[in-house]
């Protein structure tokens, strides 16, 4: 991905939303280099124990977060977890049983890879189109 949101608390003195809260302001956080993220997740499909073998898969999938990093921390105290390139096939590989190894991939990215910087309020409703940055 190229990137992800996170959302710092409205400031009480700063501007409301339609219903008296104050608005929260996004953050963009990228690599600061521009390349892609990539995530550490989950995916499995599966059926509801009990059910019919004609009942479709469900498919399902999650991202790992970690405790935020410095650079993220102002922001928001988690983080997805982001693989360097040579984690990728560790992590990928349906073969790979070392606990302790894929363990080891979970942890805060390194601050220096990634820069944050506010965006518009824009980017809180997906009715709105365009880039917000």
């Amino acid at each position: 991905m190229s990137g992800f949101y996170e959302w710092r608390p409205g400031d009480p003195a700063g501007p409301l939303n339609s219903r008296g809260v104050p608005v929260k302001q996004p953050f963009l956080i990228e690599r600061a280099d521009h390349q892609l993220l990539a995530v550490a997740g989950l995916w499995s499909a599966w059926r509801p124990p009990g059910c019919p073998e004609s009942t479709p898969w469900r498919h399902t999938c999650t991202v790992i977060t970690t405790d935020a990093n410095a650079t993220v921390r102002p922001v928001h105290d988690r983080m997805p977890v982001l693989l360097a390139r040579q984690e990728w096939s560790a992590w990928l590989d349906p073969g790979n049983s070392d606990a302790r190894s894929l363990m080891s991939l979970l942890r805060p990215a390194p601050e220096s890879l990634l820069q944050i910087r506010p965006v518009s309020p824009e980017v809180n409703s997906v009715r709105n189109r365009g880039p917000f940055w």
